[in-house]
């Protein structure tokens, strides 16, 4: 027969990482929605920058359909 000896020491310890581990994943979770909104965000940013620009101010060719600034 063997004995199982459990020290109180390992004991608090597991309890305590029980109890911060949940914390954590509390504070987790709580962050979830914040998430999923900048998410959203970002793809319509970048959806955005995907577009192609009508306007090139640096490049002065003679395509008339093209959107240029004025230099006055």
């Amino acid at each position: 027969m063997s004995e199982c000896s459990i020290d109180p020491k390992d004991v608090f310890i597991s309890l305590f990482a029980i109890f911060f581990g949940a914390n954590q994943l509390g504070t987790a979770t709580a962050m979830g929605p914040d998430i999923g909104k900048a998410t959203v965000a970002a793809t319509k940013i970048f959806k955005i920058l995907e577009q192609p620009s009508e306007i090139n101010a640096m490049k002065m060719d003679k395509d008339i359909s093209k959107k240029r600034m004025s230099p006055a």
